[in-house]
């Protein structure tokens, strides 16, 4: 995801971010973090909140 829906200048940002991680990142693996949060409220599915890792 790049930013809460409705939040194009946060979209926008994030997209700018990762495209210039692009560049920055030299070696296989590397990484950079970001300073951004998803700050809506989480997805549900079937009533609950869905978690990373719980989608059996």
């Amino acid at each position: 995801m790049l930013g809460e829906p409705g939040s194009r200048e946060k979209q926008l940002a994030v997209l700018r971010d990762t495209l210039a991680a692009l560049l920055a990142i030299r070696e296989p693996g590397g990484h950079l973090v970001l300073p951004y949060r998803w700050e809506a409220a989480p997805v549900m599915w079937r009533g609950r909140p869905l978690v990373e890792g719980s989608y059996s």
